[in-house]
């Protein structure tokens, strides 16, 4: 153990005395704590439980145009874009598309169609889809991506 010494001066009535003094510092290195162990617990826990797969109505994005088609004039030509954000390649079965035409609030014309390329991961797809009737007849038209059973 170091030994360590003090000097000092002391006030005393007399004058001043000059004194020295001698301790000793105990010095030891203090023992470090184990990490406590990990308490076993009655029930393990649960693993979250995978998500469950998107349909594809769910995941792929569209956004469509419709004009009367150049070949018949009878027919609204709905051209749909088609984005697969389904994190997985698409058959071109697997992505089915409603078109429905409303006149003055009711359903008058619908019709379905699906792509005819394979619609890869985050890519890009278009299909034409031609709707029975005249565009200026049709006060709303509506598209859609139907879900699987759905066609």
């Amino acid at each position: 153990m170091p030994t360590v010494q003090v000097a000092g001066t002391t006030a005393t009535p007399e004058g001043v005395v000059t004194g020295h003094s001698t301790f000793v510092v105990p010095w030891e290195a203090e023992p470090t704590p184990s990490p406590a162990e990990p308490q076993p617990t009655d029930t393990p826990t649960p693993r979250p439980r995978p998500s469950a797969t998107p349909g594809v109505h769910e995941c792929v994005v569209i956004s469509w145009s419709a004009d009367a088609s150049p070949g018949n004039i009878a027919e609204v030509l709905v051209e749909i874009h088609a984005r697969n954000r389904c994190g997985r390649d698409l058959a071109p079965l697997d992505v089915w598309f409603g078109v429905a035409g409303y006149r003055h609030g009711d359903l008058v014309q619908s019709t379905q169609g699906h792509l005819f390329d394979p619609l890869a991961r985050d890519g890009d797809g278009t299909a034409m889809i031609g709707l029975p009737g005249s565009a200026d007849w049709y006060d709303e038209i509506r598209v859609a991506v139907l879900p699987a059973g759905a066609t």
